[in-house]
């Protein structure tokens, strides 16, 4: 296994739009140029160091270009307090 790292555009990080999308498609194609086949993408949500949480919009966006290509999305759990208005009862 062998973890390939991709560099999106800076302050742009949050999000999966057009440049971001761009960058994966990149990423993927020197990947697989070079033999190594991609099978996920993994994004870890909240961010860290960052501590910032990816919106919806950036999550539909990373499932749709995994769906595209046939990837694997993994995430990881947030480990702080949900940001849900709704309440469980109890």
């Amino acid at each position: 296994m062998q973890a390939v790292g991709v560099t999106l555009p800076a302050g742009r990080e949050g999000e999966m739009g057009d440049e971001a999308v761009a960058a994966y498609e990149q990423a993927l194609t020197e990947s697989e140029a070079t033999g190594c086949k991609i099978r996920a993408v993994m994004v870890c949500n909240p961010h860290n160091p960052l501590g910032f949480c990816y919106s919806r919009q950036a999550l539909e966006g990373y499932m749709r270009f995994c769906e595209k290509h046939n990837l694997h999305l993994v995430r990881t759990p947030s480990l702080r307090p949900s940001r849900a208005r709704h309440r469980v009862p109890s």
